[in-house]
């Protein structure tokens, strides 16, 4: 990300359910349970888990969790990794009525100004960088459905054509 290779890892979030932080029963990543980190408990078409995991609250905990050496220096590359992905969530589930000018911009319409084409530009590039580590043969991959390449436009150019000048919608009836 941003042209510096970062290794995010599905073990990171297994360190931070494991140290559960919180405060007097009170949990700073609430939302996280087994169901959503222990691969045998992960209920398959959970939209909603993956959601909770790669969010901000998770990534931010685990960045500051990192920082304060609670948790290894590494996980800050898996927080950012999370951030990445709640933003390029973020940015296609948004309103087209912002509700709360202070709250994540990318949750608010998406116009011809506003910051989702950044975003969908930038994620364009860095989910087309993106590999894995194949648990079989411990080699670098490529995620087949991101680089096929047989797409005449990515999501974000997709989008992008929907509005006008003004900002409007454009629908052929």
């Amino acid at each position: 990300m941003n042209g510096v290779v970062k290794v995010a890892k599905w073990h990171h979030l297994e360190l931070l359910h494991r140290e559960n932080p919180g405060y007097k029963g009170v949990r700073l990543v609430p939302k996280l349970t087994d169901s959503h980190i222990i691969p045998q408990k992960i209920g398959k078409m959970k939209v909603k888990y993956a959601s909770q995991v790669f969010s901000s609250t998770v990534a931010s905990n685990m960045g500051y969790l990192a920082d304060k050496k609670i948790l290894p220096e590494e996980c800050k590359e898996t927080a950012d990794a999370l951030l990445f992905f709640d933003n390029l969530f973020d940015s296609v589930n948004g309103s087209f009525i912002k509700k709360n000018r202070f709250a994540k911009p990318l949750l608010g319409p998406a116009t011809p100004t506003s910051v989702h084409h950044k975003t969908w530009i930038e994620g364009k590039k860095i989910l087309k960088s993106m590999k894995y580590i194949n648990n079989r043969t411990g080699k670098k991959e490529v995620v087949p459905t991101i680089n096929r390449g047989n797409c005449e436009k990515d999501f974000g150019e997709a989008l992008i054509t929907l509005f006008d000048e003004e900002g409007d919608c454009k629908v052929d009836n």
